[in-house]
């Protein structure tokens, strides 16, 4: 874990911070440059994913929105 954090912040993506408390604890923070990651990570998944469904019926939407608790309780597992 400590070198995907470390790799996220020489990318400016994080910052971490140490605790003044226990200085073995870290707090990690998304930086600006990360959250304008994440932002168009999503829009650009949201758009791959409804290029994606749009052959589909609505119908069919509907039945696959319907199975994805059981699919996200099979992944918990």
């Amino acid at each position: 874990m400590t070198q995907i954090v470390a790799r996220m912040e020489a990318r400016r993506w994080v910052e971490r911070t140490m605790c003044k408390e226990d200085r073995r604890g870290v707090t990690v923070r998304i930086t600006g440059v990360g959250r304008r990651l994440a932002e168009q990570v999503t829009a650009s998944r949201t758009a791959m994913l409804e290029e994606l469904l749009s052959p589909l019926s609505s119908h069919e939407r509907e039945a696959i929105e319907a199975a994805l608790p059981a699919l996200d309780h099979l992944l918990d597992q």
